[in-house]
C-alpha cells in the first residue's frame, strides 16, 4: 500500500503503548456503564465505536509484535 510504513516499536514502547490503550478501553468500560444508567443513548453509541477501534488497536498492535519476534 501506498504511505503505509511499518514501524519497528521497542519492547518498552510496546508495552507502554499496550498498557495506555488497556487502560482507555476499561475507562471507557465504566464511563459507558454510568451512561447506560442514566440513558445517555447517543454518548454511549459513540464511546462503544471508540471501544472497538481501541480494541482493534490492541490486537493489531499485538500482531504486530508478534511478527517482530
Amino acid at each position: 500500500m501506498l504511505g503505509k510504513r511499518r514501524r519497528t516499536m521497542s519492547r518498552d514502547g510496546y508495552e507502554n503503548r499496550l498498557k495506555f490503550l488497556k487502560l482507555t478501553h476499561r475507562e471507557l468500560d465504566n464511563k459507558i456503564l454510568k451512561l447506560e444508567k442514566n440513558g445517555y443513548d447517543d454518548a454511549v453509541r459513540a464511546m462503544k465505536v471508540r471501544k472497538l477501534r481501541l480494541k482493534d488497536q490492541i490486537a493489531r498492535l499485538k500482531r504486530e509484535q508478534e511478527g517482530n519476534n
